[in-house]
């Protein structure tokens, strides 16, 4: 998820309650872009949604409506920083974040993933890493509050908290935690 800043903030379900539930009811890209379209939403964001089967989406959200944008044929990869991609959407995105580096952030993960025939979580690790896709704005006291990767097929997740480096990411297992917890004691055990 990223925050895009938008025309209009209204009384709605916030981001946070839209990734939770995705997170807790959608196993598809599909389910996922279902319940983001049909959230009455409060704020203006950008959702990427992927799923173990390889598909990926990135639903740009605001009070207005969505639009959702798949991977392009020579491009199988999508990103997303704050601002829109979409000409639907651009009425929606209001700008005036310059300070913050979204289009050359934007840029710079574009060109990086356009070189890679396919990703591991080191090489995602070390492209979040790099400037200026991990933004550290010391004047402003504004930067990248935190950065996830994950491996689909595994569930593998690892967090950085803060600006992220290669080496401050973190195993994520409260995913394994409560899908284990989750299951029948009896698959549980086999």
């Amino acid at each position: 998820m990223s925050f895009v800043n938008g025309t209009t903030i209204q009384p709605g379900v916030t981001f946070h309650f839209v990734i939770r539930k995705v997170l807790e009811t959608c196993r598809t890209v599909d389910e996922a872009i279902a319940v983001i379209q049909s959230t009455n939403v409060a704020s203006t964001n950008n959702f990427l949604v992927a799923d173990a089967a390889r598909n990926i989406a990135v639903v740009e959200s605001a009070p207005q409506g969505c639009a959702v944008r798949y991977p392009l044929e020579n491009e199988p990869f999508l990103c997303i920083t704050n601002q829109f991609q979409t000409a639907q959407m651009q009425p929606f995105d209001q700008g005036g974040i310059d300070w913050c580096q979204s289009t050359e952030r934007y840029q710079s993960l574009s060109n990086s993933l356009k070189t890679l025939p396919q990703i591991d979580i080191a090489t995602a690790k070390h492209i979040l890493s790099t400037t200026p896709v991990c933004l550290a704005l010391r004047r402003e006291q504004f930067g990248t509050l935190w950065s996830v990767v994950a491996n689909l097929k595994t569930l593998a997740i690892a967090r950085a908290e803060g600006k992220p480096t290669p080496r401050n990411y973190r195993p994520e297992t409260r995913l394994a935690w409560w899908l284990q917890k989750s299951r029948p004691t009896s698959l549980a055990h086999a």
